[in-house]
């Protein structure tokens, strides 16, 4: 019984070892996330996925030509590609900027985050028009290559315009452990 008590009594020292040896690890991986720069892969991967559907969008449109049949996969992908496209916008207004907005570190800098942010804002803001002429065009057998184009234009100037002048604030503003 003894000897039981003793190997139950190292069991439980060598198991507060490993949840204290579990938390220094956990711990020093966020802190060395937290000295690193973010990694901004994800958003360009994002990115090129919404290139890469929007390009499919654009061939759909040209083989429909104003067809009033639209494939039930052609609707599915829409909506699919849209919810995504609308999550990512907003996961961004809503945590991304706000966050960058607070690592200015003086008033130059505030000053470029902020323009950068609203025009950011802004351009998210003129994309629900555009999705909106895509889903007239899908429900009422219009034409859909003009709305898919008009489309894919406003969203991959705004991508170009993300990636050129928002994610490197990104970058050296926040940590991996932010992003």
């Amino acid at each position: 019984m003894l000897r039981r008590a003793i190997q139950l009594g190292r069991l439980a020292v060598f198991a507060s070892v490993g949840v204290v040896t579990a938390r220094a690890v956990r711990s020093s991986r966020r802190a060395r996330a937290l000295n690193r720069p973010a990694d901004v892969e994800f958003m360009y991967a994002i990115h090129a996925a919404l290139r890469r559907d929007l390009d499919r969008l654009r061939f759909v449109s040209r083989q429909l030509n104003g067809s009033h049949a639209v494939p039930a996969t052609v609707s599915e992908g829409w909506t699919r590609f849209r919810r995504e496209l609308e999550y990512h916008h907003h996961a961004e207004d809503e945590e991304l900027w706000p966050m960058l907005r607070q690592r200015a570190t003086d008033a130059a800098t505030r000053a470029t985050i902020d323009a950068t942010v609203d025009e950011m804002v802004q351009e998210h803001r003129l994309i629900p028009p555009a999705l909106d002429a895509v889903d007239r065009a899908l429900a009422g057998g219009a034409d859909l290559a003009p709305s898919v184009d008009a489309l894919a234009r406003l969203v991959e100037e705004h991508l170009d315009h993300e990636e050129r002048s928002a994610l490197p604030l990104v970058e050296s503003r926040l940590s991996d452990a932010e992003c």
